[in-house]
């Protein structure tokens, strides 16, 4: 019986599933201790990071992708009412 525990070392991942160096593969139930919720290297996500990041990163005053995100955040949370967005440095 192989013993279960979670791998030392990740060489791959790709959506909900990750490889260890030894090729066992493992579904990622943590995926990132929850940020990785929409699974690892996501296409989608990863397009969307190179256009940002291509146009620009920070910005010093709000720009409007924040009211955007703002309005679809209180649009998704029934309870939500204000969204607000801090810089944790």
């Amino acid at each position: 019986m192989r013993e279960l525990r979670y791998p030392d070392y990740v060489n791959t991942e790709a959506g909900a599933r990750f490889t260890d160096v030894e090729g066992n593969i493992y579904l990622d139930y943590l995926m990132g201790f929850e940020p990785i919720v929409l699974g690892h290297n996501e296409p989608a996500v990863r397009e969307a990071a190179r256009a940002q990041m291509a146009s620009e990163t920070v910005y010093p005053l709000t720009h409007p992708l924040e009211v955007e995100v703002a309005e679809l955040l209180v649009d998704a949370i029934p309870s939500a009412e204000i969204v607000a967005f801090y810089m944790w440095g």
